[in-house]
């Protein structure tokens, strides 16, 4: 753009002087020459104008280029930012091992025969939720015929338990004249619950609470 100016300020320099020397009526010839020079030098440097407008042009659209750039880079930054939180808050392979091992060791300390115990105890009063078709005897609900049975025969024992005990009592206290041999298969047979011992489990280790609060004994 320097030169441009410059050629300009040259060509009206020349253009004075030829004015001048023609004004004066001495025309000058070396002012004529150079005055064609300065417009042809003019003229090459305004012949560049139209490169300097495709240099503007390319400017302009590499602007434009390094804004789009600019944004796709800052959602790229922001996608990043928030995959990195959501992988911050998942927790590492050292924390899931550790917390592998340690339901592990929570469910090795669940007492089995208070588990059965307590499922003894519910089956006699489950029965299968509304809209479930009833299987087989092995199913894992009973049917309502098998509850009456289950809740009968547990009766029968209990009704069974105290009648034995009161006859045992009768017959103590009444003293018999002639001594009689009881045979073995004279002998009534007491019926005593199978119990289940617990596993023996070390002394540093503590049975888990299981929170087993759906079965009041106290209601039956």
């Amino acid at each position: 753009m320097s030169q441009v100016y410059g050629d300009l300020t040259r060509y009206e320099e020349a253009l004075g002087r030829l004015v001048e020397s023609v004004d004066q009526f001495r025309p000058d010839l070396s002012c004529a020459r150079e005055l064609v020079e300065a417009d042809r030098a003019l003229g090459k440097s305004l012949d560049k104008f139209g490169l300097y407008d495709e240099v503007d042009k390319e400017l302009q659209r590499l602007d434009r280029e390094s804004e789009r750039l600019n944004r796709h880079t800052a959602r790229t930054l922001e996608t990043l930012d928030e995959c990195y939180r959501a992988l911050s808050a998942l927790p590492m392979l050292e924390q899931v091992k550790f917390e592998q091992r340690k339901v592990l060791e929570q469910r090795g300390r669940v007492n089995s025969a208070v588990l059965l115990e307590y499922a003894t105890k519910l089956s006699k009063f489950t029965k299968a939720p509304a809209g479930v078709a009833v299987g087989p005897n092995n199913f894992v609900w009973p049917a309502e015929d098998a509850l009456r049975r289950g809740q009968l025969a547990v009766a029968a024992l209990h009704s069974e338990e105290i009648t034995l005990g009161s006859t045992g009592e009768r017959s103590g206290s009444v003293e018999s004249s002639e001594p009689v041999q009881p045979s073995e298969s004279a002998e009534p047979r007491k019926y005593e619950p199978r119990r289940v011992e617990p596993a023996k489990e070390e002394a540093s280790e503590s049975p888990v609470d299981l929170d087993l609060d759906l079965f009041d004994p106290d209601e039956f």
